[in-house]
């Protein structure tokens, strides 16, 4: 019996995320002196899908905090990754839009991501892997009420 085989759905979905997660971040940090976080590449691929958006709905869009959202947001603009505008619409809310560097990463990223997609394909089999995408995107019948 394989290492994973005797742990429930919630667990085994949990340890998936975790080891996709975990290679990520050392495939990444392997090809660049800029290491990235991966809630850090979460908001990137937010702002790189909606550029302008604002602070407050980066922080709603990711279930986090907006004093969390700013301290990402501080960190990403140290990295020299994301600026921060004025929004046109109002002059109290900041937007966030990537630089050409922001840009170029997550490009790189969205190719790291690819192959290791490639990679997970290969070793399911297309077929499979088309099905596990449709399985994990499907509505499960559940609301966060439930939780509480």
């Amino acid at each position: 019996m394989g290492k994973w085989e005797s742990m429930g759905l919630i667990d085994l979905i949990f340890m998936r995320h975790s080891q996709l997660r975990k290679l990520s971040e050392k495939k990444w940090s392997k090809q660049s002196h800029v290491p990235v976080t991966n809630a850090e590449w979460l908001i990137i691929d937010c702002i790189y899908k909606q550029p302008f958006l604002t602070i407050s709905q980066v922080s709603k869009m990711m279930d986090i905090t907006r004093q969390a959202a700013h301290k990402f947001i501080k960190n990403l603009r140290k990295k020299g990754l994301v600026k921060v505008e004025p929004s046109q619409r109002n002059n109290r809310e900041k937007c966030l839009k990537l630089t050409e560097q922001g840009e170029a990463y997550y490009k790189q990223y969205v190719t790291q991501k690819t192959a290791l997609e490639e990679k997970i394909a290969l070793a399911l089999g297309d077929e499979q892997l088309l099905h596990l995408k449709n399985i994990l995107s499907a509505d499960w019948g559940l609301s966060e009420e439930e939780a509480g």
